[in-house]
């Protein structure tokens, strides 16, 4: 019997990993439906991936053995907060950020539970290599994001500190600190850090630097981790959905990859 599948969020990732759900493995995942907060939102991705909606949240959570968030880090903190309907489940979550910031509280309900929850790597490479230098002693980590402008419109700690990046003629550097902080005024630009710093057991500090640039016209990713057993530097340039541009393709893929991962008998990775 297959395992249902339901998908929190009609964006461009959840329509994208609906449509590769049903194409590509519909021999080993059902596609049992799909929620979204919005309703108009939801009635358009129901009828474009040919799926049910479900009624809330919770009822998704109840009716699926393998769901996957692809919506907020509030979404995220909804997820957990009726931890018995998790049972035995298998989660993917997105939006890494929800989970460092609920934390304490996502911790005990996963051991008491027995849920697996499932981070995938998203827009950067080296996970591996990265969750691996962790059984050993980190000295440092850092990210630098590099933006284009555009990518960061809208934001309202930027808008709060009167911060223009129109005619933007040169790099500038619109935020740096730790992840906490970092997750808190860039909820929609952070979860390469956030998976980073759980990859690292969040023993260390990481060091997140954040770059509006006119002269990139992608997200650009730089991480520099120094350890005891690897010293790792890693620049990854994302290109842009074609569906979304604020969206990478690799982020989409990722999550594809996580779910033929979990179906297939071969593993390849940590």
């Amino acid at each position: 019997m297959k395992d249902k599948l339901g998908i929190i969020g009609c964006g461009n990732i959840g329509l994208q990993v609906a449509g590769f759900v049903k194409n590509g493995l519909k021999e080993k995942l059902y596609l049992a439906g799909i929620w979204d907060n919005n309703p108009e939102a939801l009635d358009k991705a129901v009828k474009k991936v040919k799926t049910k909606p479900f009624k809330s949240l919770p009822d998704l959570v109840r009716n699926c053995n393998v769901v996957v968030e692809a919506a907020s880090q509030d979404a995220v903190q909804e997820v957990f907060s009726s931890p018995s309907n998790l049972k035995g489940k298998r989660i993917i979550v997105v939006s890494v950020g929800g989970v460092v910031r609920n934390w304490k509280i996502i911790r005990p309900v996963l051991e008491k539970y027995g849920i697996n929850l499932y981070l995938p790597s998203g827009a950067v490479c080296g996970i591996d290599g990265i969750s691996a230098a962790a059984m050993g002693k980190v000295r440092k980590c850092a990210i630098t994001t590099v933006k284009p402008p555009k990518g960061l419109e809208g934001n309202s700690y930027l808008s709060r500190r009167r911060v223009s990046l129109k005619n933007l003629r040169s790099e500038k550097t619109v935020f740096s600190g730790d992840v906490y902080k970092a997750i808190k005024y860039f909820p929609k630009n952070i979860n390469v850090a956030a998976a980073l710093y759980l990859a690292l057991q969040r023993k260390i500090k990481v060091e997140v630097k954040i770059v509006a640039s006119p002269f990139v016209k992608r997200n650009i990713h730089k991480v520099e981790l120094f350890s005891d057993t690897a010293n790792i530097k890693l620049e990854v340039e994302n290109i842009p959905s074609p569906a979304n541009p604020k969206t990478s393709a690799l982020t989409v893929f990722s999550i594809s990859r996580l779910l033929s991962k979990m179906v297939s008998p071969l593993k390849i990775g940590t």
